[in-house]
């Protein structure tokens, strides 16, 4: 009973091939074996028990705006099970029509969401201002976070940027929820 009283559900969602794999693990330390370049490689939701008591779940949900029906209708149903939203959106393709309606999805539900702008690492540092500009602007009312969960080596960079900042977002949503935070696993470097 106690489990079932302290459970939590942390949705991780975005748009097609955004890095939701990536965060799961720089964040969290769960290798989902999914990081693929092509969008539509989560073809159902996939739920994770995160540390040893099963209070937590971790659900990775399919790419929204799937060209299936079938997937568009399982992710919209399991949200309404979602505790605590984690949106990533890949700033480099810069802030779509499909990323507006998801945040605008997930705020009805009421429920704590942090977007986290992903891929940083990427655009050239001339664009990345109005990249970043553009996000302000367009998704409004939620915390937004810079982050590169999986940084391109060639540019440099080889840590994942902002993961603590993430991870610390998540225990915070959740004990303000009043829920046990200490068995919340988190990857070696966060």
């Amino acid at each position: 009973r106690q489990i079932l009283i302290s459970r939590v559900t942390i949705g991780v969602v975005g748009d097609g091939s955004s890095g939701k794999d990536s965060l799961i693990k720089a964040v969290f330390g769960l290798d989902t074996g999914n990081v693929h370049p092509v969008a539509g490689s989560t073809k159902d939701a996939k739920i994770y028990s995160l540390g040893e008591t099963g209070a937590i779940h971790l659900v990775n949900y399919p790419g929204f705006n799937d060209i299936r029906e079938d997937v568009n209708g399982n992710t919209n149903d399991m949200l309404h099970y979602t505790d605590v939203f984690i949106m990533v959106v890949d700033i480099t393709r810069g802030i779509s029509g499909t990323d507006e309606r998801i945040l605008q999805k997930l705020k009805t539900f009421n429920r704590p969401l942090l977007v986290c702008l992903n891929k940083v690492d990427l655009p050239r540092p001339q664009d990345k201002d109005t990249l970043l500009k553009a996000a302000i602007e367009r998704l409004q009312g939620v915390p937004l976070v810079e982050t590169s969960f999986d940084p391109d080596p060639r540019l440099g960079k080889v840590h994942p940027q902002n993961c603590t900042l993430v991870y610390k977002w998540v225990v915070d949503q959740v004990a303000q929820a009043g829920k046990e935070t200490s068995h919340i696993p988190k990857a070696d470097d966060v």
